[in-house]
């Protein structure tokens, strides 16, 4: 039964980075797509339920690198409750953003925000 649990939470994780991803575009095919895949997972979640805490974390942590990729960030830091985010090509601090002593969940949400003032890559 964990297997099979796993890998049920494998898919439903799949499903929503698609779904983040597809959210992004604007032609029919990925608005038909989209449409279809959101049927589909609130269909599996309403069978299986939410995912645990830990995999909606996971899936977070996701997102962020996702968008990071998109915006030419190489990387961000933590240390203590500051957070360094690093451009891509750059040696240098680009941004420093306070996180704050408060729970990882928070901390991420913060760090999400601050990404996604950036502009996407080649813009």
């Amino acid at each position: 039964m964990p297997t099979e649990l796993d890998e049920l939470q494998r898919k439903i994780m799949q499903m929503e980075i698609e779904e983040a991803a597809l959210k992004k575009e604007d032609d029919r095919l990925s608005r038909e797509r989209l449409e279809d895949l959101q049927k589909e997972l609130a269909e599996m979640k309403d069978r299986f339920g939410e995912p645990p805490q830990s995999v909606r974390r996971l899936l977070k942590i996701v997102k962020l690198r996702v968008n990071c990729a998109q915006r030419d960030i190489a990387r961000i830091d933590a240390r203590g409750n500051t957070a360094f985010i690093y451009k891509t090509g750059l040696d240098k601090v680009d941004r420093i953003v306070d996180i704050g002593d408060i729970s990882p969940d928070r901390s991420l949400a913060i760090l999400a925000a601050a990404v996604k003032k950036y502009p996407f890559a080649g813009k």
